[in-house]
């Protein structure tokens, strides 16, 4: 059901404007009644056997970016609650003010790499406070008119310290999200262990994502290519020793020996021979730029073809300076947490991988997503959904809310 201009949720958010829709639900701008401020506000569908999923998905993202949220360049999440119908829940985050997504290939190589570094730092500080992403690509990082990053959809997070503890198996609403033996996340961006089991992921798969960002902005493409299931098989050559394990200099012979070292390395399919942490990752890449930084003097060309539909303006601005809309895969945005779970007709507490058009296609930015509904995954396309509606300056990003379809089995 679409929350109409003038509805008031939870007696308090007043409905202005959609900012997307989705089979798993909504986003609007929304007017905070008490504080006299816009947010976000994301609405979950009504989703039959899958609710207690998706409910579970959206408190977890609520605890860990209310939390995270006291870290500058976290989005953080200020409220969550049930609508009237018992049955679906709302998320409010804050706006991000004038949002473009990520654009990981454009623009000259110091640049991207600049921006690189500073997701590093930013991602640290998540896992200094014992937080996994698990989801870390350019739709889930937000750069602001100032050029600011933020990180944010935690709705894959997993809090190392609370999912370790005794009993965390017996709860519900992690176990959703944590379950044995269930692959979740994006599949370009994620390593062979969290393919095998999510709940065995740790900051060396954040790492491995920030490995594809580095492979990206060196290369203009992602390690492996596909879909899942190619991707995991191609992982699993390069761990059985049939294959090479790939580096950038493969693809462009002038990428600079530091640099493709540490691609190397953050996407090593064996967790043992990456980098412990964003932490290690991000002073790695720092030693790697200051070796190399004569040789980046004046580079200004992006790689091509690029792996990245290009930075996607998610902000309204005046109707004289608005630009043509974005491909819809590109609207695909940092609140895409509300991946469509209707669709999949999979039952509740289980994860579905999500597929799509190969990474490395070009103009591709929105690479496949893995839900929380069902462990199976089926090959295809990414159909293309109806782009977003754009909100009003100084808003967060317009997502695509559910415009990822679901892919099972």
């Amino acid at each position: 059901m679409t929350l109409a201009p003038g509805t008031v949720v939870a007696e308090r958010y007043r409905v202005e404007r959609p900012l997307g829709r989705g089979g798993m639900g909504e986003v609007v701008v929304a007017w905070d009644t008490r504080l006299d401020e816009r947010v976000a506000l994301k609405v979950m569908a009504a989703t039959g056997g899958d609710a207690d999923g998706l409910r579970a998905r959206f408190k977890r993202e609520a605890v860990l970016a209310n939390r995270l949220g006291r870290v500058p360049g976290i989005v953080r999440a200020r409220d969550w609650g049930e609508l009237g119908d018992g049955v679906r829940v709302f998320l409010v985050l804050d706006l991000v003010p004038d949002a473009a997504t990520l654009d990981a290939t454009g623009g000259a190589l110091p640049a991207r790499l600049a921006r690189l570094e500073r997701l590093a730092e930013l991602l640290a500080q998540v896992h200094a406070q014992g937080v996994v992403h698990r989801d870390v690509k350019p739709q889930n990082v937000l750069v602001d008119g100032a050029g600011g990053l933020h990180l944010t959809d935690f709705g894959l997070g997993k809090d190392l310290r609370r999912d370790a503890a005794p009993g965390a198996d017996e709860d519900a609403e992690r176990g959703a999200l944590t379950q044995t033996g269930a692959a979740l996340g994006t599949p370009a961006y994620m390593p062979p262990e969290q393919f095998l089991d999510a709940s065995r992921a740790d900051a060396r798969s954040d790492v491995y994502a920030l490995g594809v960002l580095l492979f990206l902005a060196l290369t203009g493409r992602p390690p492996y290519g596909g879909g899942l299931h190619q991707i995991a098989a191609a992982q699993e050559r390069v761990r059985r020793g049939q294959d090479p394990a790939p580096r950038p200099s493969a693809l462009d012979p002038g990428v600079p020996a530091p640099l493709d070292d540490l691609a190397a390395r953050a996407t090593s399919v064996e967790p043992e021979g990456r980098p412990a942490d964003a932490g290690q990752f991000a002073a790695a890449l720092r030693a790697a730029l200051a070796d190399v930084a004569s040789s980046l003097t004046g580079v200004v060309e992006a790689p091509a073809p690029a792996a990245s539909g290009g930075a996607t303006r998610v902000s309204d601005p005046a109707p004289e300076a608005r630009a043509p809309a974005p491909e819809p895969a590109a609207e695909l945005t940092a609140l895409s947490a509300l991946a469509t779970h209707a669709e999949s007709g999979a039952p509740t507490g289980r994860v579905r991988a999500r597929e799509g058009q190969a990474p490395d296609a070009p103009g591709d930015d929105a690479p496949d997503r893995a839900g929380a509904s069902a462990t199976s995954a089926r090959e295809g396309p990414l159909p293309a959904g109806a782009p977003p509606a754009r909100g009003a300056p100084g808003t967060q990003g317009a997502p695509s809310a559910g415009g990822e379809p679901a892919a099972r089995g």
